[in-house]
């Protein structure tokens, strides 16, 4: 099951007068935990599937692996204006006071269906936002269908560094030594970016830095010709004294598995779970388990009738993570070492929660037995099977979609993209 990040219903809202398809009213959704808008349809616009070329070209293709040919376009017919035009129009929904300031188109792209589809990447003073973008799709008479988006709201961050490039990157070269001692490093890259920590989140956080990122990649210092030791992107403050905001990696595969025990909970609330926590009153049982710990054994509180949950979900995630990597070549679930969101748990960390009926009874007794939140997946007890496991850890292939850009452009658990969500995950 995966975590709700869209309401299921659809909220209308007039966004302003116009004329022509930019007039009356559109559905937007909001996503649930950041209550920012994610998707807006143009209720005006007739649904691509209905289209006549579309329809054609599918009752004349040779076999259903002919790939469909690309429909002409209408003569003279302008998606960036268009796009553009619609943008301004409704840019309230998306709490930008002047889209068309904040959003630079790139070239349009069309599609077999007949759609074209025109990508906005946001910026904010002339910077880059790190993985935000909003992209309209219109049909291919030239009318805008939908738009789906993930934009921060207005900025207000400075963009004049007062760390300058050369100060961010010899900050980044001296925390990698630090972190990789046997390697000899070499700075790549240095990009200035806006970036926001609740948004690679998903949460209501709208705190914004502007930011150094910095590609270093570190080779053996024996061993010229060798693969790197690592190949990471910290990101840097570019204000006050360069502190690290995050920090992206993009090749190691030592993945680091927490399995959290939340079956102690009434006993050490607020911390509710653990990963390697000792109660005495249990014989010195260990709750949870980290990489290359020891197997913890029957769990032994009251009710939990001996469960090994704990290391049944180890060994599982351990074979899985290892079945990416050599039957796929896909680095973890996240495809950057493990299933973490880079904020919350690092890119390599695969963090898994067990027993969550105990501090989570509701939800285990709403007929669901497993979740996947960006970042972590939680189980409740008796649902840590291979089938479960593997399902929630393709939410993560889902959620963990990466453009050649690094920006993460995840499959929305909404509408049509929802099921497919969860049918990739029951396939996968």
């Amino acid at each position: 099951m995966l975590l709700p990040l869209y309401p299921s219903r659809e909220s209308s809202r007039d966004a302003g007068g116009g004329a022509g398809c930019l007039a009356g009213a559109v559905a937007v959704n909001y996503d649930l935990r950041s209550g920012r808008a994610v998707f807006l349809k143009n209720t005006a616009a007739p649904e691509a599937r209905a289209d006549a070329v579309y329809q054609k070209a599918l009752a004349s293709r040779v076999s259903p692996t002919t790939p469909l040919p690309v429909p002409p376009l209408p003569a003279g017919f302008d998606a960036t204006k268009v796009s553009s035009a619609f943008l301004a129009e409704h840019g309230a929904v998306f709490a930008l006071k002047d889209p068309l300031q904040s959003l630079i188109p790139v070239p349009p792209a069309a599609d077999d269906l007949g759609m074209v589809h025109v990508a906005f990447n946001q910026v904010h003073g002339g910077v880059p936002v790190y993985a935000s973008q909003a992209v309209v799709h219109l049909t291919g008479d030239g009318k805008v269908s939908s738009v789906s988006a993930s934009v921060m709201p207005d900025l207000t961050v400075s963009t004049l560094a007062t760390v300058t490039r050369d100060e961010a990157s010899a900050h980044a070269l001296t925390a990698f030594q630090a972190q990789f001692p046997l390697s000899t490093p070499s700075v790549v890259s240095v990009k200035p970016y806006v970036f926001c920590p609740g948004f690679i989140r998903n949460d209501a956080d709208s705190t914004a830095y502007l930011v150094w990122e910095v590609r270093i990649v570190g080779k053996r210092s024996a061993c010229e010709e060798c693969p790197p030791i690592a190949d990471e992107n910290p990101f840097l403050d570019a204000h006050g004294d360069g502190a690290l905001v995050f920090q992206l990696s993009n090749s190691r595969q030592d993945s680091y598995r927490k399995i959290y025990d939340c079956s102690i909970y009434y006993l050490t609330d607020p911390n509710a779970c653990w990963s390697e926590k000792v109660i005495p009153r249990y014989l010195g049982y260990t709750f949870g388990r980290r990489e290359g710990a020891p197997a913890r054994g029957q769990n032994p509180v009251p009710g939990n009738n001996g469960a090994t949950d704990v290391d049944i979900l180890y060994d599982l995630i351990g074979g899985l993570n290892q079945m990416y990597v050599e039957e796929t070549g896909r680095n973890g679930p996240n495809g950057k070492g493990g299933a973490g969101d880079g904020t919350d748990f690092p890119f390599n960390y695969i963090a898994s929660f067990a027993f969550h009926e105990t501090g989570f009874p509701g939800e285990c007794r709403n007929g669901a037995g497993a979740w996947f939140f960006p970042g972590r997946t939680e189980y409740c007890m008796g649902n840590v099977v291979p089938d479960m496991v593997g399902h929630e850890a393709s939410h993560a292939v889902s959620y963990y979609r990466w453009d050649t850009a690094g920006n993460l452009n995840s499959l929305a658990n909404w509408g049509d993209s929802g099921a497919l969500n969860e049918s990739f995950s029951d396939i996968c």
